[in-house]
């Protein structure tokens, strides 16, 4: 009775064993070792880019043109137009360069009274924006320079009425070229018309 007894409490032992409920044991938490943050970055400003003058044209856009006993390389863009009609004793322009267009009309006759010449028309009533108009007259006596000498300034007088912001002036050999100019691009025309100015040439 006692083996029995001994066994049946075995048993119990075993069953309650069985039906419980483990108790899980906290894993340790692994020790977290904290990422140090990358400095920020340091603000950068952009390089300034230095600012770029305009260029003249470049040689591929040229022609060279003949007019009257002169030769003249210009830009493609402009035209080329004689002068006007020849007025006794009175210097007329030999010729005009301009990528506007022009109307060239009759020169006044000098006052019968006084003789004064009051000079020939220009052959536009105003310059375009970026616009140019090179007038080709004869020297009569004013001393040349080689290489010629050019001349720019500030536009007033005929120029100023025009519209143009700058004159370029020079004399090569038998001829005075006078130009106005109109911006923008007044750096890139003043070297188109200096192109002009070094390639006069009388023609062969």
């Amino acid at each position: 009775m006692r083996r029995h007894l001994v066994a049946l409490v075995a048993a119990v032992i075993a069953v309650a064993a069985c039906n419980s409920t483990p108790v899980p044991t906290a894993a340790p938490s692994p020790v977290s070792t904290p990422v140090a943050s990358p400095p920020p970055m340091p603000a950068t400003t952009p390089a300034s880019t230095p600012a770029t003058t305009p260029s003249p044209s470049p040689s591929a856009a040229l022609i060279t043109e003949q007019v009257g006993l002169l030769t003249v390389t210009h830009p493609v863009a402009w035209r080329l137009v004689a002068g006007p009609k020849a007025v006794p004793n009175r210097p007329v322009p030999l010729f005009y360069l301009s990528d506007a267009p022009l109307a060239v009309g009759p020169c006044p006759t000098s006052d019968p009274k006084s003789g004064e010449f009051q000079g020939c028309p220009d052959p536009l009533s105003a310059l375009p924006a970026g616009g140019v108009l090179v007038t080709v007259d004869p020297n009569l006596g004013l001393p040349a320079m080689n290489p010629p000498q050019v001349s720019v300034q500030v536009a007033d007088g005929p120029c100023r009425a025009l519209g143009g912001a700058a004159q370029v002036w020079s004399v090569v050999g038998g001829a005075v070229v006078s130009a106005c100019l109109r911006g923008p691009d007044l750096v890139a025309h003043e070297g188109d018309v200096r192109g002009v100015i070094a390639s006069l040439r009388p023609a062969s």
